[in-house]
């Protein structure tokens, strides 16, 4: 990569951080990482917020999804089939980010998440990353940044830099909804 092509980059994710930090809600958080990640040359976006046992919203998964047709994201929230997707089941099982095409090398899957993952394969989702996400009092969660083309190579500067972007997300998200939390009425 060139000098100016890294100050690129780097430029870029920098206004993504200061975006993030900024952000005042759910909303604008998530079009910023949209367009940070459709930069980056992504065709999909996935977000999932997994609230610790015992938090008052322990039972409300969320889930954000961008570039996947309706159909399969009304199936995919409706049908809960975040709770049978392999790809934030093994992300959470470690800290680095790992290509979609090696969770068959990573993971014995359940009948039901193979299921799921050929699910997915058929909605035209052919690679990306599986990125996992921490944060304060087990506030964990789980980013898909995909393609719908063959898996690009990408390299540990690219892994670092997407995971370090998805866990700023993720941490402003976590701020968001703590505070959103503290506002309701007892």
């Amino acid at each position: 990569m060139s000098q100016s092509s890294e100050t690129g980059v780097a430029d870029a994710l920098v206004a993504f951080l200061d975006l993030c930090a900024k952000a005042a809600w759910t909303e604008s958080l998530w079009f910023a990482a949209i367009e940070y990640f459709q930069t980056e040359g992504f065709d999909t976006l996935c977000y999932q917020h997994l609230p610790p046992l015992g938090a008052p919203d322990e039972d409300n998964i969320r889930v954000a999804s961008w570039g996947y047709p309706k159909e399969w994201e009304q199936r995919y929230i409706g049908e809960k089939l975040f709770r049978t997707d392999p790809m934030p089941a093994q992300a959470l099982t470690g800290e680095e980010p790992f290509r979609w095409g090696d969770i068959h090398q990573l993971r014995d899957m359940t009948p039901a998440e193979k299921s799921t993952l050929d699910l997915l394969e058929g909605c035209g989702r052919l690679g990306g990353i599986a990125v996992p996400v921490f944060g304060p009092g087990g506030r964990n969660g789980y980013f898909g940044l995909g393609v719908k083309r063959d898996e690009p190579a990408f390299d540990q500067t690219d892994l670092v830099r997407y995971q370090a972007a998805c866990q700023a997300a993720h941490l402003r998200y976590c701020r968001i909804v703590r505070t959103q939390m503290q506002s309701l009425p007892v």
